[in-house]
């Protein structure tokens, strides 16, 4: 094996492989939106054809930001947050959604080294369950669809969903991108909470003692965006 790497790539794969054993003692759990699938740059783009626009996912310096935009620039809608819900949540949105930069190999290289019992929990509204079911179906066939948690029968967005199903699944490690759904499992729940870079988390400082792992986004920037992530948690982890 030595013939075959160099010495950093065998640090590498050495700071995988034991990552890779301490994960497997674990119950992991991850957000969808943000995470695995990247459902806000998609909106935008579908904002953007709809209206004439060029707005970027930089642009997001928060997680509802479209509301924003839409309130400044479209005012001819008369309820933004209704019109962004219903275009975030809409089938041609979600089927049409790319995976975060990284998404898919990671879950793929963790499946084939045998943690494959990571649950998805997402506080999408019922509505959308089929539209996220086909996504991983035609994107992660691996994934195991009775892993993938979302509300039932209620059809607005159920922010305590996660939190309650962290608790019931006693979850031990949570992905998670949005700041404010991170500060809320780490007060509620015992999981530790890995925050995913995104535009809307930048600026962002976890306080002290909130069991919330904030992932520097300067770091192994050549990598794609989660196998950055998890190139810094066997950083931090092992």
């Amino acid at each position: 094996m030595s013939k075959e790497f160099s010495q950093d790539e065998l640090l590498v794969i050495n700071k995988f492989e034991n990552l890779n054993q301490k994960l497997k003692n674990l119950k992991i759990a991850t957000d969808i939106d943000g995470v695995e699938i990247n459902s806000a740059e998609s909106a935008l783009d579908l904002l953007n054809q709809d209206h004439g626009k060029s707005y970027k996912i930089n642009d997001l310096i928060e997680y509802m930001s479209t509301i924003d935009f839409i309130k400044r620039d479209l005012k001819h809608i008369e309820d933004p947050v209704a019109y962004a819900m219903e275009l975030w949540n809409s089938d041609r949105n979600l089927s049409a959604s790319h995976p975060v930069s990284g998404s898919l190999i990671l879950s793929s290289y963790l499946h084939s080294n045998g943690i494959d019992r990571i649950h998805r929990i997402t506080s999408r509204p019922s509505f959308t369950k089929n539209a996220t079911f086909d996504w991983y179906k035609n994107k992660m066939p691996w994934v195991d669809p009775g892993l993938i948690h979302i509300q039932e029968g209620g059809m607005e967005i159920n922010h305590n969903f996660k939190v309650d199903q962290i608790n019931k699944l006693e979850i031990n490690l949570f992905f998670e991108d949005s700041w404010e759904h991170a500060e809320a499992i780490s007060k509620k729940t015992k999981a530790t909470v890995i925050l995913v870079p995104q535009p809307w988390n930048y600026n962002y400082l976890p306080k002290i003692g909130s069991r919330i792992i904030k992932i520097p986004r300067h770091r192994y920037q050549a990598l794609p965006k989660m196998i950055q992530v998890y190139s810094c948690l066997s950083d931090i982890i092992v």
